[in-house]
């Protein structure tokens, strides 16, 4: 079973830094925050379609805030 991921708050988001290589951080339900090694911070969301994996890309933070990444 996976683990549940608990939602990101403003001051982790803000927190994260860059590491040499891109990481994702989980916020729950298929959202994530995708982190690259220049320093951006990309809302993506994982989901499956006619039984296949898609991703969905919502724009940067801070321009997309995390609440409206979720909704």
């Amino acid at each position: 079973m996976p683990k549940l991921a608990l939602p990101l708050t403003d001051k982790q988001v803000a927190e994260l830094e860059p590491k040499p290589i891109r990481y994702k951080v989980g916020d729950g339900r298929g959202l994530y925050l995708l982190v690259e090694p220049a320093g951006q911070k990309r809302w993506r969301m994982r989901f499956k379609r006619f039984g296949k994996e898609a991703n969905l890309a919502f724009g940067t933070f801070p321009a997309v805030s995390r609440s409206e990444a979720r909704n």
